[in-house]
């Protein structure tokens, strides 16, 4: 791919001690940004099942789709994709009246801080690796400094710094 033939070229006009640890920085960023992705599907899906389930229960018209759409969008798109996720699902629980518009806001703010809190961090440390607070703390930093790339890169980049230091520790203790 053109990733490997630039971190080649990059390893070549570098000396041998250099170019190895590039090599293990490269191998750490592709293992997290690939538990990054997995993390996403996941919660995706966790997400779909969970607001298809309490649409139907609502009463909304298209439960599935709602639920899978706002579940797609909350994981695809950072910081406004659950926001944009959960327009679609208020908008058809108007036509319900106001109980079934309050039941939809309550599952989607409910769904939301539970993701964010306990779901995410712990599918985050199963696939990436990376300790939960670190997660956290991550992400709210890459949102708050970069906005939604900075939402975005937060996990892969934390993952990486966290995998590059633990393994550098690690080939000091066996020096």
């Amino acid at each position: 791919s053109e990733g490997d033939g630039w971190r080649i070229k990059l390893k070549e006009s570098l000396p041998n001690n250099v170019s190895t640890s590039i090599d293990q920085v490269w191998t750490i960023g592709v293992s997290k940004a690939g538990g990054f992705i997995v993390a996403k599907v996941i919660l995706g899906v966790l997400a779909s099942i969970v607001l298809s389930v309490s649409f139907l229960i609502i009463g909304l018209p298209s439960p599935i789709a709602l639920g899978v759409a706002a579940g797609i969008l909350s994981q695809l798109i950072p910081v406004v994709g659950t926001f944009l996720g959960g327009l679609v699902p208020f908008i058809a629980s108007i036509s319900l009246g106001t109980t079934a518009m309050v039941a939809t806001v309550m599952v989607l703010f409910t769904y939301q801080i539970v993701e964010n809190y306990l779901v995410s961090p712990r599918v985050t440390k199963s696939t990436m690796e990376i300790h939960p607070a670190i997660a956290v703390f991550a992400t709210l930093f890459g949102a708050y400094t970069l906005g939604g790339v900075g939402a975005i890169l937060a996990l892969p980049v934390a993952a990486t710094v966290q995998g590059v230091i633990g393994t550098v520790v690690k080939n000091r203790k066996e020096l």
